[in-house]
């Protein structure tokens, strides 16, 4: 049925993002995860400018920031890797696409 597909496709999503909550073993995807490069001064400072004006939907977990360089093959599947993250914005949104650039605002 279409709700037991979407049962397993949220739980394989969350299995494959590694966001089970321990306290509940509730899954939340984000609706945006942000993909940055901490190593470059100027991204990690208009992130962290971002961060701040989204934090609302940080703290609930709709948006997640996440470092490359902490998982430099995060976005091979895509052909993307750290070098296309450090010269261009990408995000992916919760269905599992890719967004790059102004299509990430």
């Amino acid at each position: 049925t279409l709700r037991s597909n979407w049962n397993w496709n949220a739980r394989a999503n969350c299995a494959s993002l590694l966001q089970l909550n321990s306290m509940t073993g509730n899954c939340h995807v984000p609706r945006l995860t942000i993909w940055y490069n901490t190593l470059c001064p100027v991204c990690d400072a208009g992130i962290k400018g971002q961060k701040r004006r989204l934090l609302d939907l940080v703290k609930s977990g709709d948006v997640e920031f996440r470092d490359i360089n902490l998982e430099p093959d995060a976005l091979e599947r895509f052909g993307a890797g750290v070098e296309d993250i450090r010269r261009r914005l990408h995000a992916t949104d919760a269905q599992g696409s890719l967004l790059t650039g102004a299509d990430v605002a």
